[in-house]
């Protein structure tokens, strides 16, 4: 059974209420406090205390006090009265009611702390409830300041039981500008300028003034989004790098602002990401794009660069590595390979960036390892994930807008650990575009994609080498072996700088093979370690060859083939060195029978 106290009860509160005539301004506020162990949120209108909730252990009455103040704003702009206020009982709570809608219940450990009943306690909430909605009163929709964007308009309710004549006055009308909704009790709020300024609404007797503080967005999120990726069966890992590029590049942010990434994930075929952005001044957004994806060949260009960041190998602290510039319709590689010098957690980065006006679209893929204190294996993983790669046309479009950089590769690594990487990229549009990698504090918050300078000429323009060297050995079956010497003859550039090992430049070996005798020849294709210690990886004839590490002078075949008897045979061998491992490695051929 439930039972009702009616408002006739706490008529003699209602008595010493302010018997002035003018309207005030009923607004609702909370405010928290903790003692011992129990939070305490007091929740107040009119200047007055309305009600105490308790909770111990940490009981989220914030939660409840909020909520609390919002369906008392509701029921005062519906025009509540005191007699509108009613306590029911329903088993052993008590629930405080303004009309049909339950404010708050007074249960056992909310009396208990507050050493009263639930009854006794929801009865007094009731009588500061009803002192509350004495008339005449005028109440607004907005508890505190009303944001409202640049350019965007927001809507400023009223109510309450105060009637006459409406008028709405900005303070500043060259930050805002507002207008009272004919027929409706609602005022619009314009957003002109950033800056803060008032709403000065009268209503009657009643008037009040209303702080709001126009801003811009934090940034402006696209809804759905298209990324492009090469290659079927593309890795999870490289599927999130071209999804959060198509979401960043159509994502406008405003000068300072940060943007997090709270989730990306897959539903079938239909990715999504939940991005967050926020910023000193602005307004914060978080908002869910959906990604579709569009799948095609790889782009068929030329390899013509090999850029190297190894210059210094070994990084003391955050700066700067490496700058160089990427041509336009040509591929680039670009090989890193880093050692964290400092005595804390350091980032290594890699990013393309577009310092023009324009956007810019590239193709690119990048295989990496580490971290680690293994320098040939990193290095040696690295080029494996390289070949995977490059065998498979895995890859994406990435689109960069203009004076902006998307970070496609950045890595934590402690202190003597090694990181490893080869990236593969080519301009497919614009001009002027430059690739970094750069050594950033740990503790900074990692960016995918940032706003850069225009002024980037200040490049290294050291750093670039030819992308591949192509040679042609010619062995005799039954003759003295052959020799070749990878990586002993460096590749120069055109500031005559040398590249020790020929790190990062394809070595593309054509063997030709001739037989003069009467019977086939067996040929064997071995590798030695010639400069100490070193892993490899080479494509003999399309096929992978992968070593295990090779100590000083081991051996390694790599092949047996056959040549007919009077013929001649032409074996194509791929490698590329590795970082972390020594060189030069011997290539032998040599006939064994």
């Amino acid at each position: 059974m439930k039972h009702a106290w009616p408002v006739a009860m706490i008529a003699v509160v209602l008595a010493f209420a302010p018997t002035s005539c003018s309207a005030q301004l009923l607004r609702f506020t909370y405010h928290l406090t903790s003692h011992n162990d129990v939070q305490l949120a007091s929740v107040y209108g009119r200047g007055q205390v309305l009600l105490r909730l308790r909770a111990a252990g940490g009981g989220d009455v914030a939660r409840r006090a909020q909520d609390i103040c919002e369906r008392l704003t509701q029921a005062a702009l519906a025009g509540a009265k005191p007699q509108d206020v009613s306590v029911i009982r329903r088993g052993r709570s008590a629930q405080v009611k303004v009309g049909s809608v339950t404010v708050v219940t007074a249960d056992d450990e909310t009396a208990r702390l507050a050493n009263t009943t639930p009854a006794a306690l929801a009865r007094s909430w009731a009588r500061n409830l009803a002192a509350a909605f004495a008339e005449p009163y005028l109440a607004v929709s907005v508890g505190g300041e009303l944001r409202v964007p640049v350019g965007e308009r927001r809507g400023l309710s009223w109510g309450g039981t105060v009637s006459g004549p409406v008028a709405a006055v900005s303070s500043d009308p060259s930050l805002l500008s507002c207008a009272v909704q004919p027929g409706q009790r609602k005022v619009w709020v314009q957003g002109r300028a950033p800056g803060s300024a008032y709403v000065n609404l009268t209503v009657g007797s009643a008037s009040c003034r209303i702080p709001v503080a126009v801003k811009y967005w934090a940034a402006h999120m696209p809804r759905q989004v298209t990324c492009k990726m090469s290659g079927r069966n593309v890795p999870q890992e490289i599927e999130e790098q071209a999804v959060l590029n198509a979401v960043l590049a159509h994502t406008k942010s405003r000068p300072g602002a940060v943007i997090q990434v709270r989730r990306l994930g897959r539903s079938g075929e239909q990715w999504s990401a939940v991005l967050v952005a926020q910023g000193k001044g602005y307004l914060p957004v978080k908002q869910e794009v959906a990604v579709k994806t569009e799948w095609a060949a790889a782009p068929q260009r030329p390899i013509a660069t090999t850029i190297i960041s190894n210059a210094p190998e070994t990084a003391a602290g955050p700066g700067l590595l490496l700058r160089e510039p990427l041509p336009s319709g040509r591929g680039v590689r670009l090989l890193w390979h880093h050692r964290n010098g400092s005595t804390r957690p350091l980032r290594l980065v890699c990013r393309i960036a577009n310092p023009t006006t324009q956007p810019a679209r590239v193709h690119l893929f990048a295989a990496h390892a580490g971290p680690g204190s293994d320098e040939i294996y990193v290095g040696h993983v690295a080029v494996r994930q390289f070949w995977i790669q490059w065998d498979a046309g895995w890859g994406y479009v990435a689109d960069i807008p203009p004076a902006s950089a998307w970070n496609f590769y950045q890595q934590e690594f402690l202190p003597q650990q090694v990181l490893s990487g080869i990236a593969q990229l080519l301009v497919l549009s614009a001009e002027g575009l430059v690739v970094e990698t750069m050594i950033e504090e740990a503790a900074v918050m990692p960016q995918f994609m940032e706003a850069v300078s225009g002024d980037m000429a200040a490049r290294h323009d050291l750093f670039s080498f030819p992308a591949a060297k192509l040679l042609e050995l010619h062995h005799t079956c039954g003759s003295a072996w052959t020799f070749h010497h990878i990586g002993k003859a460096p590749s120069r550039n055109e500031h005559d700088v040398e590249l020790a090992g020929d790190y990062g430049v394809l070595q593309d070996i054509r063997i030709e093979l001739t037989n003069p005798r009467s019977q086939p020849a067996a040929v064997e294709l071995a590798v030695q370690a010639s400069g100490g210690a070193a892993r490899a990886i080479f494509k003999v004839e399309g096929l992978t060859k992968e070593s295990g590490l090779l100590r000083p002078n081991e051996e390694w075949v790599l092949e047996r083939v056959t040549v007919p008897a009077g013929r001649s045979r032409t074996v194509r061998v791929l490698t590329i060195p590795q970082a972390g491992s020594n060189y030069p490695l011997t290539l032998i051929v040599r006939t064994i029978n």
